[in-house]
Formats: C-alpha cells, sequence, structure tokens
C-alpha cells in the first residue's frame, strides 16, 4: 500500500472556504475568483505526524538548496540521486509556469513514508500548470471536487510543461500523480521504493523527525 496523498487534505480544507477578497468584478463586468495565497508557514503547520514538509522562496538557487537537502535526508537509501532529480524537476516547474515563481513565491517540498516514499511539491497554482493533469481517475470515495487526485503523469504531461524531465520522474517512480487546482495550488508527487526499508537505513532518525 502507497502512502496517504497527504498533500490533499489541506486542498480539501480550503475549498470549503470562501476565494480571499470574494469574488470581484473585472474590467468586462464578468465576476472571477481572487486566488487563495497560502502562507508557507500554514502548510508546513498542516503536516500530519511522519510527514516532512520543507518551503523555500521560489528562485532557482532555492531549487538547488531543495535538491541538496532532499539528497541528504536520502542518505544510505540508495535513492538519493533519485529523490534529488525528483525535486529538481518538480521544483524547477513549479517556478516556471505557477504563481511560486513570481515575486514573494515559494514552493514546498513533501516526503511521506510508508510502504513506498512519497516525495511531493506542491505549488502556488496559476493560469500555468505544472503538469497537463489528466482526468481524476476513479475512486471508491466520492470525490465531487476532483481531489483525491490523478494517478500517473501520462503521456501528454510528459511531453507538457516538463518534457523530458516529467518523464524522467515517471521512470524513476513506482506511481506518480497530481491533485489540487489553478485557484488553490497543485501537488505533484512520485513514490520511490526503497532497496533498503526505511526502518533499517541509517538515517532513519533524520529522516522521520522533522
Amino acid at each position: 500500500m502507497s502512502p496517504t496523498v497527504y498533500g490533499t487534505a489541506f486542498l480539501r480544507s480550503q475549498m470549503l472556504r470562501p476565494p480571499s477578497g470574494g469574488r470581484k468584478p473585472d474590467r468586462g463586468g464578468s465576476m472571477h475568483h481572487t486566488p487563495i495565497r497560502l502562507e508557507a508557514k500554514e502548510w508546513r503547520a498542516d503536516a500530519p505526524p511522519g510527514v516532512l514538509r520543507y518551503t523555500f522562496p521560489g528562485i532557482p538557487a532555492k531549487v538547488r538548496e531543495a535538491r541538496k537537502l532532499v539528497e541528504e535526508l536520502f542518505t544510505g537509501t540508495g535513492r538519493e540521486d533519485d529523490a534529488g532529480l525528483i525535486v529538481d524537476e518538480l521544483a524547477n516547474n513549479s517556478i516556471l509556469y505557477t504563481r511560486s515563481g513570481k515575486p514573494g513565491g515559494w514552493f514546498g517540498v513533501e516526503l511521506a513514508f510508508g510502504t513506498l516514499v512519497r516525495v511531493g511539491v506542491f505549488d502556488l497554482g496559476g493560469a500555468g500548470r505544472l503538469i497537463g493533469a489528466p482526468a481524476p481517475a476513479p475512486s471508491q470515495h466520492d470525490d465531487p471536487e476532483g481531489l483525491e487526485g490523478s494517478a500517473g503523469l501520462g503521456e501528454l504531461d510528459a511531453v507538457a510543461l516538463g518534457g523530458r524531465g516529467l518523464a524522467i520522474v515517471a521512470e524513476l517512480a513506482v506511481t506518480t500523480g497530481s491533485c489540487g487546482s489553478d485557484t488553490l495550488g497543485h501537488f505533484v508527487w512520485a513514490d520511490l521504493a526503497l532497496p533498503t526499508p526505511v526502518a533499517e537505513t541509517p538515517g532513519e532518525a533524520l529522516l522521520l523527525v522533522p
């Protein structure tokens, strides 16, 4: 069984709130939702037990910093380079194609531990998409907002806003997926299998303590 998609929980709770500032008319008199601006500290504080969350300013230098951090956290697992590459690709896409790369923007890195290790990146949404998400996969649970996510990046996504990079992510992972919206932000993840179970790796204490 793969880890729970923890990134979905916050998105679902936010869906129940009205957009900040309500609805405002644009110049043409039509109505649109004001995007919700999530603060980095809110996202970090919402992490469930056993889940690590880190946030970084949305600039290229911080993408490199995020990659280095994840590689260090995965030391001893045999997947250091793979985990770092996944974060690098997803975080770069977040600052290139979403509000995460705008002035004052940020992106988040999430690590969740189970039979597989989930490596995910959260962005702030916007007109650009982190990936061209396929239609939500059927779920055994009612999910009217479509926030349970989509399994797999799909052929379209590998060619879309990450090109070759997203195709590499899909090759490295057991499963991949995404959830969220342009208004609330996107959470995109890749599940990695470890040659050595997390409980037996030398970095266990480092991996499981925020």
